[in-house]
């Protein structure tokens, strides 16, 4: 075997590790009870996380029309 497939091997495992934490870190937010909209919520607070400004601006947009939608009348911006 090569040093090659070795550390390719090594990574394809460090990438299925962060799957496997992120896969527990949504399970144990769900398991916690909480309701749609503040799953929408989570995802809107993590995006502004992000250090791409880009993703973070589209995630945020996504997720504040997500809410308008869901209750139009909280989530109403100003022009």
């Amino acid at each position: 075997m090569s040093g090659n497939e070795m550390y390719g091997d090594s990574l394809g495992e460090q990438h299925l590790e962060k799957i496997t934490a992120c896969r527990e870190i949504v399970k144990k937010i769900v398991d916690f009870g909480v309701t749609q909209e503040q799953l929408i919520l989570i995802i809107q607070g993590l995006s502004y996380e992000l250090e791409n400004h880009e993703h973070m601006v589209e995630l945020v947009t996504l997720t504040k029309e997500i809410l308008a939608a869901q209750n139009p009348i909280l989530f109403v911006q100003k022009a």
